[in-house]
């Protein structure tokens, strides 16, 4: 049910210097406030609003990849520094050339593809003290292709195998495949990446590793006290071995030809994370927002039916950067069916009003609230609608 705010000035002693808009809302017994009321109006300057970002984001620990999930900070340090050594090895110079002479340029397309993601990918991993070498590993594994599939049925971004993706904690079945998820299976990335260095102690056997697996590098090698990548190469499968060397062999032409920092920035990621624990469509964010579903279709690959499961968890949906608080303050007021309407701005004589229109005490007001908006927010909203 919506209703019309009537904003207060004067009355019974109360000298009103100045108010701002401040809609209010009832279905049932609840109440959403956008805003205090006047300074002087001393019933409400207490009113502790409860954030909806806040409120949406009380994970509860399911699962360890969301207690990492929870570890990570929001530090903008993008920039990328590749401090290997790369070595002058006559296989390595072989992919280094032939790479920056027949596939330069689909090197420059994944960077391209990349850097929206790339950012991510470094907080992520610097969190897991990996280095920045590593957030070039998607440039031979899919191109940056978050929606890549190779013939052995390996997905997403990182290439991950289902038994290897529940393995790390991602979801895979009919309702979700979590390695088209960017943040999840990129934490989950991290984590095997970070297990097999504890594994080998040696990044090149990392990368042979990563490529067929930990288990089939150690059936070849052996277990050694130290690994020496250059004098066991010959041991390793020679498919994991030359995956090693290609990447070296791409990292020098991307320290080479591609490696400013200002590629690589914040400025390039056009989306943003919104976490929720219950069953919404993309169509329905689609409807109560004006994103187009194509467009919300895009960045959720990893919704394989178009919505998040019916069952319990929490799951990302990411939308065009700019619009996460819309569509969380749009997802939370159609989850309690309130429509919104425009304000009039009217005057009235006293608070006695205010209790009068809601029937009921300030008091129990105050604790009814539970969702703060800004003015800016406010102004936006158009009659009868959901749409900010």
């Amino acid at each position: 049910m919506g209703i019309n705010l009537k904003i207060f000035r004067g009355g019974k002693g109360m000298g009103l210097k100045k108010f701002l808009i401040a809609p209010i809302v009832i279905a049932g017994g609840l109440i959403i406030s956008t805003s205090a009321i006047a300074d002087d109006i001393s019933e409400l300057e207490n009113i502790n609003s409860q954030k909806l970002d806040i409120a949406l984001n009380e994970i509860l620990e399911e699962s360890d990849i969301w207690k990492e999930i929870e570890k990570l900070s929001s530090s903008s340090d993008t920039d990328i520094k590749i401090s290997w050594k790369i070595p002058t090895k006559r296989e390595v110079l072989f992919y280094a050339k032939r790479l920056e002479r027949g596939n330069k340029k689909l090197i420059k397309e994944s960077l391209l593809r990349g850097r929206r993601y790339i950012p991510l990918i470094k907080r992520i991993f610097s969190k897991y003290n990996l280095p920045d070498e590593l957030v070039f590993l998607p440039v031979i594994e899919s191109s940056f292709n978050i929606t890549a599939v190779s013939p052995s049925g390996a997905g997403g971004l990182w290439q991950f195998m289902p038994r290897t993706a529940r393995h790390y904690g991602l979801r895979v079945d009919k309702w979700i495949d979590e390695r088209y998820d960017i943040e999840k299976s990129t934490i989950a990335a991290a984590r095997y990446l970070r297990d097999l260095h504890a594994s080998f102690g040696n990044w090149y056997f990392v990368l042979s590793g990563y490529n067929i697996g930990e288990n089939a590098v150690k059936r070849r090698v052996g277990n050694r006290f130290t690994y020496d990548f250059w004098k066991l190469k010959y041991r390793i499968p020679k498919g994991a071995r030359n995956y090693t060397l290609k990447f070296l062999g791409a990292l020098e032409v991307i320290k080479k030809d591609f490696l400013k920092n200002d590629e690589f920035n914040e400025d390039y990621v056009d989306f943003e994370i919104i976490k929720v624990n219950r069953q919404v469509s993309l169509k329905e964010i689609s409807e109560i927002t004006g994103i187009p579903l194509l467009t919300l279709k895009r960045l959720n690959p990893h919704l394989k039916r178009g919505t998040t499961p019916p069952y319990y968890g929490i799951f990302n949906i990411y939308v065009p950067k700019g619009y996460k608080h819309t569509v969380e303050v749009a997802l939370n007021l159609k989850n309690i069916d309130i429509k919104l309407s425009l304000i009039d701005i009217d005057y009235t004589e006293d608070l006695d009003s205010i209790e009068r229109d809601f029937d009921m005490s300030l008091r129990n007001l105050e604790k009814e609230i539970d969702l703060e908006l800004n003015e800016n927010e406010v102004s936006s909203i158009e009659k009868n609608k959901r749409v900010f």
